[in-house]
């Protein structure tokens, strides 16, 4: 069987932090996307991310600076807009080349939905659930998701406990009485900022968002149209791209009592 790691990103997106003044009643959403990675891919990939890295920032000959950290919304800080999207375009590259999957799930945060997460991050649990709804839809891979650590227990509680409850309850009940089959599941891995996938994977949840604003009609600045058309040369590996509104409703009215069901 196949071995894949399923690198995975946070997002929230905010109003409050996007700039372009046309785009503040943007709808908040927040939302996972996954990045599977084989095995074997780790040397040619390796070789390209830091090649273009080197050539983002145009390094002197027999020079090596230190190693920056990079994000999609601060990329490569002091350097034009030019060299951010042509280093954009060889990561994208990379990864359709090397056939590397896409898949990104998450939830409109409506009012109604903020009534059940209190917080964004609360809303991860339904995100995740989702991904491992993916992940276990590959019955020819074994799947393991790694997500970049923020050391907080909220965090290792919806990744990793998930994973652990799901794989206690398989064994002493029954895998019939769970709606997620973890037979190609690992356990959940974490990495660091310098983890170049966890890299890659917050990249392209930044491309991804681009195209999100683009394709529902909001004007952005010409730097966002560029990073929407980045994001449309991954259409050969997104698998999976919804951001879903959740739908609530009261009871029938032969039922008493009243709130969302």
């Amino acid at each position: 069987m196949e071995t894949s790691f399923l690198y995975m990103d946070e997002f929230y997106s905010d109003h409050r932090t996007f700039k372009h003044q046309t785009a503040k009643n943007r709808p908040e959403y927040v939302a996972l996307t996954g990045l599977l990675v084989p095995a074997g891919i780790r040397s040619e990939f390796r070789d390209r991310f830091y090649r273009a890295v080197g050539e983002a920032l145009d390094l002197p000959a027999n020079t090596i600076p230190p190693m920056p950290q990079i994000h999609g919304s601060s990329l490569f800080p002091d350097r034009p807009d030019d060299v951010k999207l042509r280093f954009l375009e060889k990561i994208a590259k990379a990864c359709v080349d090397l056939e590397l999957s896409v898949v990104r799930s998450g939830y409109y945060w409506t009012p109604e939905l903020k009534r059940m997460f209190p917080t964004p991050k609360d809303t991860l649990g339904p995100c995740f659930l989702n991904m491992l709804w993916f992940a276990t839809s590959l019955k020819s891979k074994e799947v393991w998701p790694v997500i970049e650590t923020d050391q907080s227990a909220q965090q290792d509680r919806a990744f990793a406990g998930a994973i652990q409850t799901l794989d206690y309850v398989t064994t002493n009940v029954s895998r019939l009485s769970l709606s997620v089959d973890n037979s190609n599941l690992g356990e959940v891995l974490y990495c660091s900022k310098r983890s170049i996938y966890g890299t890659v994977v917050d990249l392209v949840s930044y491309l991804l968002d681009a195209r999100f604003l683009t394709q529902k009609g909001f004007a952005v600045t010409e730097y966002k149209e560029n990073l929407a058309r980045i994001a449309a040369r991954l259409n050969p590996i997104i698998l999976r791209d919804e951001i879903i509104e959740m739908a609530f409703e009261g009871p029938p009215d032969h039922v008493p009592g009243r709130g969302v069901a």
